[in-house]
């Protein structure tokens, strides 16, 4: 088996054992986390196969690719950590601002992997398609067994016990037997990859005629619907409202760009599309709504109610305190923040008043016998926390840096370019839309993504590059 091979063989790994976010099996020193996705391993492999075989050339690939921006931030992220241990805090039930660090350091390394991995293995234009064909494959696998909890749900057959304890088999928690989790830990996970992972392509290639990696629309259509109806059944809210921001995001770019090409007839479809598309989501929101009072909460708006006790009803309220009480800890620390893991030693005595008394989650944790290192629950207050102003900053810069790359594919003209760049701005605006209700920097859903667009962008344009197939009904 020749190179290639090999690190296709790891890749196509990856792609497929991404739907596994918390694999049970891995060793202890992995820690005690949640976050523990199976393709972490091909991914380490790819990496290290392709640094391995290609030092030099693999060095340069990366540097090329990767915006100056994000090494900016994980220089401020490590200079952060390293002040705030010159003075830690206490610990908090047996955890250190040390073993914090260490476990937030690795969590980032996690992501890194994926991003690294996604950047040195697309050389050509002709890598992402392998790498759609592969990364829908394990959707198929994650569709597959989604189904099957839906059917146990609605049908009752295959029953819900033995399916919660075949979860287990590879998952660090069973199925909840109520709600579809796919392969994932728990249902919003799941919810993230279907939106934000597989959505990002499906919407790109609707809206571009690029079906180079599925050959047909027919199959296009199938998985598209396939992942519309898994989503209702996740009950996840922040699933459907950050797929919702993304159809949104998407369809105006696509409307503006037809309308400065007097694209009339173009224009006119992405007009009817974003109503569709708008239709389609409201009536899964819909849906969703009338089979679970999670959803159903949402719409629950009370005469002269304040926004907190608002929040509280809708069952987010130990989010937003969490929130609140990281933002405090910023206050105290602005520029560098309590280094990067360190916010979850600091959140207890900053935890807003209306939370003591109103909330069961905070009562529980404050109670002596429990005492859990908490999370801010929120990306945005915990770079503040954690890393200051300055690493808010060079996140942001970060950001920015992608999104004008993006932009700068988008401007290219070709199907091929516009369908990797529409795929980018998705992710974009769908990420910075989760990252409000989700902290986490380890998981692969946005930079395996993020290092395929960002691999795409600094390929050299070619001039005679002939545009993809359209549809083929």
């Amino acid at each position: 088996m020749n190179a290639q091979r090999v690190e296709r063989l790891f890749w196509a790994l990856t792609l497929l054992t991404l739907p596994i976010t918390s694999f049970r099996h891995y060793p202890a020193l992995f820690g005690s986390g949640t976050s523990k996705p199976l393709a972490f391993g091909p991914a380490l492999l790819v990496v290290l196969f392709i640094a391995l075989r290609e030092r030099r050339a693999a060095w340069d690939r990366a540097r090329q690719r990767l915006p100056s921006a994000l090494l900016v931030w994980l220089l401020v992220a490590l200079l952060s950590t390293a002040w705030a241990l010159l003075a830690p805090p206490p610990p908090l039930s047996g955890h250190s601002l040390a073993a914090r660090a260490l476990r937030a350091w690795v969590s980032w390394a996690v992501g890194l992997v994926f991003l690294l991995a996604a950047v040195l293995v697309h050389r050509t234009r002709d890598d992402v398609d392998f790498t759609l064909r592969a990364l829908f494959a394990g959707f198929v696998l994650a569709a597959l067994w989604g189904t099957l909890q839906l059917t146990a749900v609605v049908v009752g057959f295959p029953p819900r016990e033995a399916l919660a304890q075949a979860q287990t088999w590879f998952s660090l928690r069973p199925w909840n037997q109520a709600r579809v989790q796919g392969l994932a830990y728990e249902p919003s996970w799941f919810a993230d990859q279907l939106v934000i992972l597989y959505g990002a392509w499906l919407a790109a290639a609707w809206l571009t005629g690029d079906v180079r990696a599925w050959r047909h629309k027919a199959i296009l259509a199938v998985l598209s619907a396939w992942a519309a109806v898994l989503l209702v059944w996740t009950y996840s809210r922040s699933g459907m409202l950050v797929g919702g921001v993304g159809l949104v995001t998407v369809l105006l770019w696509e409307g503006g760009h037809r309308l400065r090409h007097a694209h009339w007839r173009a224009l006119s479809r992405a007009l009817v599309g974003l109503g569709v598309g708008l239709a389609v989501l409201s009536g899964l929101f819909v849906a969703a709504a009338q089979r679970s009072d999670y959803v159903r909460v949402l719409f629950h708006l009370q005469p002269g109610q304040s926004l907190v006790d608002y929040v509280i009803q809708a069952r987010a309220g130990a989010r937003l305190a969490y929130a609140t009480a990281a933002y405090a800890v910023f206050e105290e620390h602005p520029w560098l923040g309590v280094g990067l893991g360190g916010s979850g030693l600091y959140l207890y005595e900053h935890l807003p008043e209306w939370s003591r008394t109103e909330l069961r989650d905070v009562a529980y944790a404050l109670s002596p016998e429990h005492r859990p290192v908490l999370n801010p629950k929120s990306l945005y207050p915990r770079l503040l926390a954690e890393t200051g102003l300055v690493g808010l900053a060079a996140f942001v810069a970060f950001i920015l840096a992608m999104a004008a790359r993006v932009i700068q594919l988008l401007s290219r003209g070709t199907r091929r370019e516009r369908f990797v760049g529409l795929a980018g701005m998705w992710l974009l605006a769908t990420m910075l839309t989760r990252w409000v209700t989700q902290d986490a920097l380890s998981l692969p859903t946005f930079w395996l993504v993020a290092g395929i667009v960002l691999a795409y962008t600094a390929m050299p344009r070619a001039p005679a590059e002939p545009d993809p197939p359209k549809f083929k009904a």
